[in-house]
């Protein structure tokens, strides 16, 4: 039976996924004058909450590597870098890779972020869930390749959506504009 469908017993990738433990990065983007946050990953979740520390954004980001090998996947993990910034306004978060991956190396990164209550905030993420708690007064736009969105307590318009997962939305928003397929 092996023999006759090799990819239904051995899985559906030619390559072991070996995960590193999460490596947790922390950093502080200066945001005075800042009205809006725009955050993105390709794999992993994104956290926002509401917070008061004005002109500073904390930013979390845990990493992992995943590769062949645990060693593999440890080297994986430290080449991604974890990019923030400020520029005309807006708060920007992401991570990139330092050198290109080789075949079967990925990365995860998961970001939890505080940004201002009155703030817009953008999230996007290819492979991951996002979720807004409190912040986004001035609106959020969430956009999911393939995860859950999840909103609570925002007080600006919402416009939510999602290819692969559901959105919830608690509390009051002025306009609702969400889509799941």
């Amino acid at each position: 039976l092996a023999a006759l469908f090799p990819v239904l017993l051995t899985g559906c990738s030619h390559c072991p996924r070996i995960e590193s433990e999460p490596e947790v990065r922390r950093d502080t983007v200066m945001a005075t004058g800042a009205t809006r946050l725009s955050a993105e990953t390709r794999n992993g979740d994104l956290v926002v909450r509401s917070g008061e520390a004005a002109g500073e954004v904390a930013v979390t980001a845990h990493v992992v590597g995943i590769a062949a090998t645990e060693d593999a996947a440890l080297a994986v993990r430290d080449r991604i870098e974890v990019v923030t910034g400020q520029q005309d306004g807006v708060v920007t978060v992401g991570w990139k890779w330092s050198t290109p991956p080789e075949e079967c190396e990925e990365a995860r990164v998961r970001f939890e972020i505080t940004a201002l209550p009155e703030w817009f905030v953008a999230l996007e993420s290819s492979n991951g869930d996002l979720a807004v708690h409190g912040a986004g007064g001035a609106g959020v736009d969430l956009q999911c390749g393939n995860g859950d969105v999840r909103v609570l307590g925002v007080a600006g318009p919402i416009k939510a959506a999602t290819s692969n997962g559901a959105v919830h939305v608690s509390g009051s928003a002025p306009t609702l504009e969400l889509e799941t397929s």
